[in-house]
């Protein structure tokens, strides 16, 4: 979808620039070579983007899309962190049927992260309407926005710095 959109883009800003050459009364380039050239170039760039697109798709149909979350939760406050993702995150994700699954990873080895969250989508569109399920379901939970900020105040600051990677599984290369 995003290559589509991108493309559409693309072309729109070539007809632009193409338009633009042609309507101004001073000439913004020197003879029409350069713009061949440039036409030329535009057509393969979307040759390519059309190209990657295809593989890209089938890559993307062949399995489910998983999101990790890493979150530097200082060693201190691990435990606090996981009574609260039990007690408040857990109980509205399992509500939310667009989230397949979801694991919860602590820290044993490697790199700086110490909580990592696993969760499984169906697809891309799964992954965009679980994220809206869950906006839903948190403000349902916490209508008062006073106890929405308190939340924030005390979970929001370990997202500073976590990193997010959105990853495709390959069911005919799993174990």
């Amino acid at each position: 979808m995003f290559y589509y959109k991108f493309t559409a883009n693309f072309i729109q800003g070539t007809i632009s620039f193409y338009l633009q050459l042609h309507s101004s009364k001073k000439p913004i380039y020197k003879g029409g070579s350069q713009m061949k050239h440039f036409l030329i170039f535009s057509f393969l760039i979307i040759s390519t983007i059309f190209s990657l697109n295809n593989n890209t798709l089938a890559q993307m149909q062949s399995g489910h899309l998983y999101t990790m979350t890493m979150i530097p939760v200082p060693n201190n406050d691990i435990q606090d962190f996981l009574k609260f993702f039990e007690t408040d995150a857990k109980p509205m994700d399992a509500e939310n049927e667009y989230i397949l699954s979801e694991k919860i990873f602590t820290h044993a080895w490697g790199p700086q992260w110490t909580v990592c969250i696993m969760a499984e989508y169906k697809d891309w569109e799964g992954f965009l309407a679980a994220n809206k399920k869950s906006d839903e379901l948190f403000q349902k939970k916490y209508p008062d926005k006073t106890v929405q900020d308190e939340i924030g105040k005390k979970w929001g600051g370990y997202l500073t710095n976590h990193t997010d990677a959105i990853v495709m599984d390959h069911p005919n290369l799993t174990k």
